[in-house]
């Protein structure tokens, strides 16, 4: 099983309108290749969702590594 899983200080829901739109606010009018490409990526995160935690990473990326993960060899 694959799994996606990330954090962020100020987490943004891709999979809503708002969030959306608010990410597609940084990208200049004119520049439609970028737009077309985050258009793309935004049906994806709504496709696949995935799970970001409010956490800085240098807390959260140590305590994602302590985790066991299946289907690995570990010694």
């Amino acid at each position: 099983m694959v799994e996606r899983h990330g954090c962020d200080l100020d987490p943004i829901d891709a999979t809503r309108p708002a969030g959306g739109r608010y990410l597609t606010s940084f990208v200049w009018p004119f520049d439609l290749a970028r737009r077309e490409r985050l258009a793309a990526a935004l049906d994806t995160a709504r496709t696949h969702p995935v799970i970001v935690d409010r956490a800085p990473a240098s807390v959260w990326l140590p305590d994602q590594l302590s985790l066991p993960v299946d289907g690995t060899c570990s010694q």
